[in-house]
């Protein structure tokens, strides 16, 4: 398991927390419509958090799937004080 930053540590003050994401994707255009639907699930109508387990980027090969996910992930790092995994599973 990788940490990066000192100093990011979890609210005990004693755990360091994992970022793990690789950099953002330079170059990502006309994503919005795509991102605005991974924003949704974020919150609920009255602003209420919502626990969601599992989100799918389904496309066939090459159609940007994990460029979408870390621009998005980049994006909402802050929703996710805790840290956040990143894992390859080499298509």
């Amino acid at each position: 398991m990788h940490f990066h930053g000192a100093g990011r540590h979890g609210a005990d003050g004693d755990t360091p927390r994992p970022r793990q994401l690789p950099g953002d994707i330079r170059g990502f255009v006309n994503r919005t419509s795509e991102l605005e639907r991974l924003n949704a699930i974020l919150t609920r109508d009255g602003g209420e958090p919502l626990v969601v387990s599992i989100c799918v980027i389904a496309g066939t090969a090459g159609a940007g799937k994990t460029s979408l996910a870390l621009r998005w992930a980049h994006q909402v790092q802050a929703h996710f004080p805790d840290g956040q995994l990143y894992v390859n599973l080499r298509g």
